[in-house]
């Protein structure tokens, strides 16, 4: 599921291509969002493994409109189109904890993340598809932007809150996640020991960040109207955000 609206669906296109080149064994089908079929990218509706769900524009429908038919209990892989691969560490690695997750292999697990940030850990360990993970500390609220599979029913007590104002920015919605803290379904999350996948992200605070404006030129993907902003932001066990 890729969070995006029609003046980011740039985002949504170098996400879903970085997904294809870098990880061509994934078994996702990608559902995007959009409102004005005309704004579409050729690209996103000639990709057979994307489908396009027509929704307003705002965060709760957008999310209404993808949650859609999807029970609380099932895994999504949850994708914001803040962010996008740039490198695969362990592809074996990664389709083993992709198989493990889709065979419902950790039953009281409500999120399974690819890369470690800058969460909070505790001890106790899990394997999962042969790879080891650590558990995220109760309480720790970090690391939910990241791509992840994730139960859908975490989704829909965090964007469907009825806490939230019907229309509400991402920063809103930011700010009360953290107030609230975890949702239910997401207790137990398991953080990797060592990260599967890096990412980068394209915009902060507004502005367009350079380095993704390359690369979304390169990967002939429409950027924003955005100001941009010199520099870059990565996800990686080198670079946990800026530099």
């Amino acid at each position: 599921m890729v969070l995006t609206f029609d003046a980011q669906i740039g985002f949504a296109d170098l996400l879903v291509q970085r997904y294809d080149q870098l990880w061509p064994s994934h078994p996702f089908e990608f559902l995007i969002p959009y409102q004005d079929a005309g704004g579409v990218p050729t690209s996103l509706n000639d990709n057979p493994r994307c489908r396009l769900v027509r929704a307003a524009g705002d965060i709760r429908s957008s999310m209404t409109a993808l949650l859609d038919g999807v029970e609380d209990g099932d895994w999504v892989f949850w994708a914001i189109d803040d962010r996008y691969p740039i490198q695969v560490c362990e592809p074996d690695r990664l389709d083993q904890v992709t198989r493990a997750v889709m065979a419902n292999e950790a039953p009281d697990i409500g999120a399974v993340r690819l890369l470690r940030w800058k969460e909070n850990l505790s001890t106790e360990t899990v394997v999962l598809g042969g790879v080891e993970f650590r558990l995220q500390q109760p309480g720790d609220t970090r690391g939910f932007w990241i791509h992840q599979f994730v139960r859908a029913g975490v989704l829909r007590e965090v964007f469907l809150n009825e806490d939230l104002p019907m229309v509400y920015s991402i920063r809103v919605l930011h700010a009360a996640y953290r107030a609230r803290g975890r949702p239910r379904m997401s207790e137990r999350i398991l953080v990797p020991s060592q990260s599967l996948l890096y990412f980068a992200e394209p915009c902060t605070s507004g502005k367009l960040i350079s380095a993704a404006r390359d690369d979304l030129m390169a990967a002939g993907c429409m950027p924003p109207d955005y100001e941009v902003m010199i520099g870059s932001k990565l996800f990686n066990d080198q670079r946990r955000g800026w530099p």
